[in-house]
């Protein structure tokens, strides 16, 4: 079941997210647990909190840029967080369905357009990072966080889900 409301946000750290549509219903700790074994890692508790606040949903602050290391600078959306849901935007459910085309630890958080991913680390040599793949490339290389290395269809984003947060915009609004 997915709420159809609108709710505003009041900014409670560097998160610059005002508005998030299509929210979905309360996630209590035992569901966050049950992600996490699920997953087979930790959640960083940044990102816990905010399926506790939001579990999934339409940001209005929805674009973000980042540094392509193949083409310089880069930019993506989110369509849709992904929350602990019953219908196609619930993060195992997607996990279940990409798991074999990403890197073992990164777990889908958000859908962008065209199939592309947001992924988060759950991996001990980048836990917590964030992470941008895009399916349309080639992804030959193994992932080493430790070293930097990735494949080269993942960029990495953000070191933490905050600092993720904290890159989106609304591509209308004035800037």
């Amino acid at each position: 079941m997915t709420t159809s409301i609108s709710v505003s946000l009041v900014d409670r750290t560097t998160t610059m997210i005002t508005e998030m549509r299509d929210t979905g219903p309360p996630v209590t700790a035992e569901d966050l647990d049950s992600l996490e074994t699920a997953l087979g890692g930790e959640l960083p508790e940044a990102y816990r909190e905010f399926l506790r606040e939001y579990n999934g949903g339409k940001p209005r602050e929805a674009t973000f840029e980042f540094a392509d290391p193949l083409d310089g600078r880069s930019g993506a959306s989110v369509n849709d967080f992904l929350g602990i849901r019953d219908d196609i935007r619930d993060i195992e459910e997607c996990y279940d369905t990409v798991e074999h085309w990403i890197p073992e630890g990164l777990c889908p958080i958000a859908e962008g357009p065209g199939g592309d991913f947001v992924l988060l680390s759950i991996r001990e040599d980048s836990q917590g990072e964030v992470f941008y793949i895009d399916h349309e490339l080639p992804g030959e290389r193994t992932f080493d966080g430790n070293a930097g290395e990735y494949p080269e269809n993942i960029t990495r984003v953000a070191e933490s889900f905050d600092d993720f947060l904290a890159l989106l915009y609304d591509i209308d609004a004035p800037r």
